[in-house]
């Protein structure tokens, strides 16, 4: 009897671990580690797999699951995060999508409703485009706006605090968003801003060198700030030069930072 390849995979990218350090752990080479995400492992080496990445034993007796690949995923500053931190991000991607998974098998979840491409002309064009579409016209965006429009939004374990926010498009269609759990309440709704700019904008981007990965987080940039306060908005609001009692009143209306 063997253990499930995909979630052997799927345990050690969430150890964040390389093929070699595996195989160094288990006392095997990387050509091993290999043939087990491939075909899978004895189950005599169960106990150990486990215990290596942390996985609960019962974790591998189940069936197959959908593996992402790190280009999937929008990572703020792909080229200067290690390996680890990108292992682990995928896997924690691959989990929650076979979470959601489980949970629509049982209720009922929101349609998804996004942008076509139509309207990608711009970040701002985006932002106010979505903003009509969710019915928020000018006013602050409420607190889960993004999942009551279908867009699955999950926490990133908290010990595992390098990891930043990330998105992805599911292999069914289904828009992915993950956050860090340790930042303000103002910067997370910016970086669920920035990620929903990513999912609408950059869909069809292939490129991954450095110049592109700069572009592509600056227009997230824009978009995520005139989602979150729209220029129109806040230009009735201030007057110039604004006072610092306007800036926070501003702040607080719209869950943005002072600064």
């Amino acid at each position: 009897m063997t253990l499930e390849a995909s979630r052997v995979t799927l345990a050690r990218q969430r150890a964040g671990l390389s093929k070699s350090a595996l195989a160094h752990k288990t006392g095997t080479t990387p050509r091993t580690v290999t043939t087990w995400e491939s075909t899978g492992p004895p189950s005599s080496r169960l106990h150990q797999i486990a215990t290596i990445t942390g996985m609960p034993p019962e974790f591998f007796s189940t069936k197959e699951i959908d593996l992402l690949e790190e280009k999937q995923l929008f990572f703020r500053a792909r080229r200067r995060s290690p390996s680890v931190l990108l292992r682990r991000s995928t896997a924690f991607g691959a989990l929650g999508v076979e979470f959601y998974r489980s949970i629509s098998k049982h209720f009922r979840t929101p349609a998804l409703c996004l942008l076509d491409t139509e309207f990608r002309n711009s970040p701002q064009e985006a932002a106010m485009a979505l903003r009509l579409a969710w019915g928020m016209g000018l006013e602050p965006a409420p607190n889960l706006v993004a999942e009551a429009h279908g867009i699955r939004v999950l926490g990133i374990p908290l010990a595992d605090v390098k990891v930043d926010a990330f998105s992805f498009w599911s292999a069914d269609g289904r828009p992915f968003i993950f956050l860090s759990r340790v930042k303000t309440a103002e910067r997370s709704r910016f970086d669920l801003a920035h990620e929903i700019g990513h999912l609408i904008l950059h869909s069809d981007v292939t490129k991954t060198e450095e110049a592109t990965d700069r572009q592509i987080e600056h227009e997230a940039n824009i978009f995520a700030a005139e989602f979150l306060l729209p220029t129109e908005s806040l230009r009735a609001k201030l007057s110039s030069p604004p006072s610092l009692d306007t800036l926070m009143k501003i702040k607080i209306t719209y869950g943005t930072s002072a600064i």
